[in-house]
């Protein structure tokens, strides 16, 4: 008997070896992070499928085996992106005393994630533009659903006594497109950029909407 043939080998007892779900999320994931890096740097549309699978270290073939098409991986890594941030402003807000500063906290929060994770932004920012060109919804309706965590904490600030009388739905557009417009400006170049540009943004609409 082989001494790699014994009871203890890992060949022979799975340990230490991935299993095929395991393997195929290891793939995915490095498809998404692959495409992140190059859609901040190229348009969507401009990075063919061999080059994504080039410079994930896997086949066009195992893209294929993983995503049905484009369209459906643009979504997943779109899907990717956000629910980080939305991990990341989740936290912020639930760590704040009330729902007014946690409105200054997902204002700040929303401002840092750009200025720590640039390459998702710029990732972000290229889906928006190609999901518009293919008419499959964009900008209008990813601020939609990104100001539904805006809407709550201003419900909340209503009920607490905190936020004055408003449309919170109207407000909490005018805040997400707010947030986004100074994203997209390149005024968040950095850590220094994005406490100035999130403080200045948080005291405005904190102002605005105070009861």
């Amino acid at each position: 008997m082989s001494s790699h043939d014994g009871p203890g080998d890992p060949a022979r007892t799975g340990r230490g070896r991935r299993t095929q779900a395991e393997r195929r999320a290891e793939t995915r994931r490095g498809l998404v992070e692959a495409a992140i890096a190059l859609w901040a740097e190229h348009p969507v549309a401009d990075v063919s499928l061999d080059r994504l699978a080039a410079a994930a270290g896997c086949t066009r073939g195992a893209f294929h085996g993983n995503f049905e098409d484009r369209a459906e991986f643009v979504d997943t890594v779109l899907a990717a992106i956000v629910a980080e941030a939305g991990h990341r402003l989740a936290a912020a807000v639930a760590a704040a005393p009330d729902p007014l500063a946690g409105l200054t906290a997902y204002i700040v929060e929303s401002v840092r994630f750009v200025a720590d994770e640039p390459a998702k932004a710029g990732a972000l920012a290229a889906i928006v533009r190609h999901r518009e060109a293919a008419g499959d919804g964009g900008y209008a309706d990813l601020a939609r659903d990104g100001s539904v965590g805006l809407v709550a904490l201003l419900r909340d600030g209503q009920r607490a006594g905190l936020v004055r009388d408003l449309d919170v739905e109207l407000a909490a557009g005018a805040i997400r497109v707010t947030l986004d417009t100074q994203i997209r400006s390149g005024r968040v170049a950095d850590a220094a950029a994005a406490d100035r540009v999130g403080a200045e943004l948080g005291a405005f609409f904190d102002a605005a909407v105070r009861r």
